[in-house]
């Protein structure tokens, strides 16, 4: 295994991106940019051997710029909807900027993906880290924040989330990459087979925002604790899934450990690509790529369409900040943040 740095292009004030591209076994590799800490690129071999890039994203910085910004990224202070852009603590209200729909959105209009950060190489792994100021974002206090990309095994991704802060302040990271396991240009994901080990998830309401229920999947197209084609539930007439076009829900792990554990399998029988999702976090998020359209080209040339993608987000209860009977998010100067996700490929 191995590590490449090479430029990626320069911010509009000047300072130089770079692009930073770890190898594990048999040609697989990642692409990451500290440029928001974003995942670029993400080669697998296929059940021949065949690798292709299996992440949607953009092949220089301006398309970052431009783009889809959610692309590979790593959503902070607090990923997720913030229901009416604000929450209390401590007797304090912080009204928080509004970026979707009057609520707050993947930490804002600047939140992590939007920034540039420093990075370090230690061995086989590349460690990103950022200082977010206290009052950024209208966030309370000083953050400090380490992303850590690393192939275990040489073919297992993982990233390990660290957080300190020198106030207490809400924080839920995760990650946020488009995977399509046929190749990044191939178009729908409805092939795609799935399996989620949760038999629970937030009930929302028509702004995707919990109530703060937690509800059952038994008899919903939201079960998916057997393998199902993506397609079978996209095409279903349940509420819950034509009510907001499709996959974008929070599930509740049934393995309450802290500890790794497998949250979700997806198969592609084109490819024979398997992807196992790994993670110490209490819930995931599926989101089957509803609202992807863009109007930038991608690295293959093509414009991303809906469902050309989903995403797998382990993360913290959603809008836990201000859903009181959520576990809290809320993290101390004497606590330390850390989290892990891993996403494990191999062939069927």
């Amino acid at each position: 295994m191995s590590v490449k740095v090479e430029s990626f292009g320069f911010m509009p004030d000047g300072r130089e991106v770079k692009l930073i591209t770890l190898y594990g076994i048999d040609g697989i590799s990642t692409s990451i940019t500290n440029y928001g800490a974003k995942l670029v690129s993400l080669f697998v071999p296929d059940k021949y051997g065949k690798l292709n890039d299996i992440v949607l994203g953009y092949s220089s910085l301006d398309g970052y710029l431009k783009g889809h910004r959610y692309f590979g990224s790593n959503p902070g202070r607090v990923s997720g909807r913030i229901s009416n852009s604000s929450f209390t603590l401590n007797g304090k209200t912080y009204l928080l900027p509004k970026n979707e729909n009057g609520n707050h959105l993947h930490g804002g209009i600047k939140g992590f993906d939007s920034v540039l950060w420093d990075y370090k190489i230690n061995g086989e792994i590349v460690s990103f880290t950022y200082l977010s100021p206290d009052g950024e974002e209208a966030y309370p206090g000083n953050l400090k924040t380490q992303i850590d990309f690393q192939w275990i095994e040489g073919n297992e991704l993982l990233i390990t989330y660290h957080a300190e802060t020198d106030q207490e302040t809400p924080v839920c990271i995760t990650h946020h990459s488009y995977f399509n396991l046929t190749a990044e240009d191939f178009g729908k994901i409805g092939h795609h087979i799935i399996q989620l080990n949760a038999g629970n998830y937030l009930e929302t309401n028509e702004e995707l925002l919990p109530t703060g229920v937690i509800l059952p999947v038994d008899g919903k197209a939201l079960d998916l604790r057997k393998p199902v084609e993506i397609k079978k539930g996209l095409e279903s007439t349940d509420q819950c899934i034509t009510s907001v076009g499709g996959f974008d829900h929070c599930y509740v792990l049934d393995n309450k450990s802290e500890e790794m554990k497998q949250a979700a399998v997806v198969e592609d029988p084109v490819s024979g690509r398997k992807m196992e999702v790994f993670t110490t976090y209490p819930c995931i998020v599926f989101y089957s790529g509803n609202w992807c359209n863009g109007l930038v080209p991608g690295k293959s040339g093509k414009i991303a369409g809906d469902k050309s993608a989903f995403c797998l987000e382990p993360q913290l209860f959603t809008d836990a900040v201000t859903i009181k009977e959520f576990p809290s998010i809320i993290l101390s100067p004497d606590q330390k943040y850390l989290h892990k996700i891993s996403y494990k490929f191999s062939t069927i």
